[in-house]
């Protein structure tokens, strides 16, 4: 009879072992909240540290696509413009903003050729956007690819609210250990902490974010790779833009260069450990010296820093809409000092 139990026996501690394990695993995930913005996921930063909590203002998110038949901008940007979050705020009606997505268009050069010969007659303006750390990568080395027609990505209109999502909660048992892990260790004395791809670093400050650590930084570990730019890369990146500008030129089109600042670039003074100084002024300064149009987007956050809270998401690389916003109230500003648009940002509330 003891021989017949043992199995049962052991099943049922078998059994309350799984439980108990789920059990704490499961209030680990309800603690840490689910993973949401890209730094924490990636980085294996808990939400509850670093998820957002300000309210984010609604916008009207205008169409994108075949909706679009005759824009009078036209943008190439990354996955800072893919959202169409500033251009609705830039837009003051459906119809004026046609929006193009690096990865969709073949190649820059491929892109560059086929704007300039005036797909629409309408247009009269191009907006190239690229974040800081991408620059030297994407207009250093421009590269040549087989001819094509580009299309824009297709999205319809409507209410966009960004709100923060607490579900749905992890069941990853090694993401969940080392977000915990990593919760306990920024919770101590050290400055900088690394982890997969993000950096964690302390402000001097906990006023810029919503969230509850509001005291640190999350970025990604190829903002500081800016480091190993050269000199001779800057001038190839500035010279290829202005020999892009003149294509346009040429065809009666007006280039405006967007370069959006990383993070850490944006919150640089504010770091209790600050890294090298960034690139982001060399750059404006390579393309002012090369006649390439271009907004400093970095002098107008650090304007509005001040009184701005969650000007990018705390959990993650990209702006909120509070600070896509300020984005599209410098380009309406640039654009109509040059006599090209005159649009009100404030039209997409």
């Amino acid at each position: 009879m003891g021989s017949r139990s043992h199995p049962r026996g052991f099943v049922i501690a078998f059994l309350a072992t799984v439980i108990a394990f789920s059990a704490f695993f499961g209030a680990l995930s309800v603690y840490l909240e689910g993973p949401s913005g890209d730094l924490a996921r990636l980085g294996h930063w808990p939400e509850r540290d670093f998820g957002w909590h300000s309210q984010q203002p609604p916008v009207f998110r205008r169409a994108n696509g075949s909706a679009v038949p005759a824009p009078r901008i036209l943008v190439l940007g990354d996955s800072f413009s893919r959202s169409n979050l500033w251009q609705s705020f830039l837009s003051s009606g459906d119809g004026e903003i046609q929006s193009y997505y690096y990865p969709e268009v073949g190649c820059i050069s491929n892109w560059a050729k086929w704007a300039s010969r005036k797909p629409y007659r309408s247009s009269t303006t191009v907006l190239i956007e690229t974040v800081e750390r991408e620059y030297v990568v994407r207009f250093a080395y421009l590269r040549f690819c087989a001819a094509s027609k580009p299309r824009a990505f297709e999205l319809a209109a409507g209410p966009f609210q960004a709100e923060r999502s607490f579900l749905p909660l992890t069941t990853d048992v090694a993401f969940l250990w080392e977000t915990a892990m990593n919760a306990s260790r920024s919770s101590g004395p050290q400055d900088r902490f690394v982890s997969g791809p993000v950096v964690n670093l302390g402000l001097t400050t906990g006023r810029f974010f919503s969230n509850r650590r509001s005291d640190r930084l999350l970025f990604y570990r190829e903002d500081e790779d800016k480091r190993l730019w050269t000199q001779e890369e800057l001038d190839a990146a500035a010279k290829n833009l202005k020999d892009i500008q003149q294509r346009f030129e040429r065809a009666g089109v007006h280039m405006v260069m967007i370069v959006i600042p990383d993070k850490s670039t944006t919150y640089g003074p504010w770091l209790r450990s600050r890294p090298k100084q960034g690139q982001y002024q060399t750059i404006m300064a390579g393309l002012a010296a090369g006649g390439v149009h271009a907004i400093d987007v970095l002098a107008e956050f650090r304007r509005k820093l001040p009184g701005t809270v969650d000007l990018y998401y705390p959990d993650d690389t990209h702006l909120s809409p509070t600070g896509y916003r300020l984005l599209a109230s410098a380009i309406a500003e640039r654009l109509g000092k040059e006599g090209q648009v005159h649009f009100d940002p404030e039209s997409a509330k």
